[in-house]
């Protein structure tokens, strides 16, 4: 087979969560610009809609939105009944619906905070997944790709950052086992690990704040310790997202794809 077709995703279904912003957003329109058809899931109905109409726009595929909380068990089951009703299967699931919160550590963190991260970040991907794997099963394939973080295995620098480091632990986990589990039935799960990308999910924790002064406030120092001298950009996950989405992938599962300038 040819490069050029291992990566092209005609004819096939893709569920992005999180896909009204940031790496939601570049991830479905590098689906839809590989041939898939996108439905672009976001608790967000607004930014929804306009990463839908731009991929239709841009792309001439196939593109949706459909407004959801991924941490809300009847939503996640909607979400996942309409597509397969409207496309007879799925494909690709991108889980990139996500938040974040201030920095803090373990003993100033409030229990509402933890509840909060932990109903996004671990038990929404949980329940996509779930919803994603009944459909796939029957089917005996799909791709299933999970965003998860370096905070996953060496926490934040400061020691602030339990909620998601927390979290994308426990992304982590589910997804080796997930692929350990699901490679018999012809489906691959892994993992893309972006390092520092220049997105909006930090700007809903400072709302008096530009984001060029977030950006600032989060990013000082960081920079020195990326190789490649830079903060990432949702375009800079692109092609990633195509490969493991793709044929080209098809014999990797339970791996993670670091994205992050060389930063580990």
């Amino acid at each position: 087979m040819k490069v050029r077709d291992l990566l092209d995703l005609s004819r096939k279904v893709a569920v992005v969560t999180g896909a009204g912003s940031g790496i939601g957003r570049g991830v479905s329109e590098a689906l839809a610009d590989a041939g898939a058809s996108v439905t672009c899931a976001d608790i967000n109905g607004e930014t929804a809609e306009e990463t839908a109409a731009s991929i239709t726009r841009n792309a001439g595929v196939q593109a949706s939105a459909f407004v959801v909380d991924t941490s809300s068990e009847p939503g996640v089951k909607y979400l996942f009944a309409s597509v397969l009703a409207a496309h007879k299967r799925v494909d690709i699931l991108f889980n990139c619906a996500g938040i974040c919160h201030r920095e803090a550590m373990v003993h100033e963190f409030s229990l509402e905070q933890w509840d909060r991260i932990v109903a996004v970040n671990l038990t929404g991907i949980f329940l996509c997944c779930r919803e994603a794997l009944k459909i796939m099963v029957v089917q005996r394939s799909g791709s299933i790709v999970n965003i998860c973080s370096s905070l996953a295995t060496r926490g934040s620098d400061a020691g602030t950052s339990p909620g998601m480091a927390a979290t994308k632990g426990g992304v982590a986990a589910l997804t080796r086992d997930m692929a350990n589990a699901y490679a018999r039935h012809g489906i691959r799960i892994n993992a893309l690990v972006p390092g520092i990308i220049k997105t909006n999910i930090a700007k809903s924790l400072f709302p008096d704040l530009s984001y060029e002064q977030v950006a600032e406030k989060l990013f000082k120092g960081a920079i020195e310790k990326v190789p490649m001298g830079r903060i990432g950009t949702p375009d800079d996950l692109k092609a990633a997202a195509i490969f493991l989405a793709s044929p080209a992938s098809e014999y990797i599962t339970g791996d993670f794809l670091s994205v992050d300038g060389g930063a580990k």
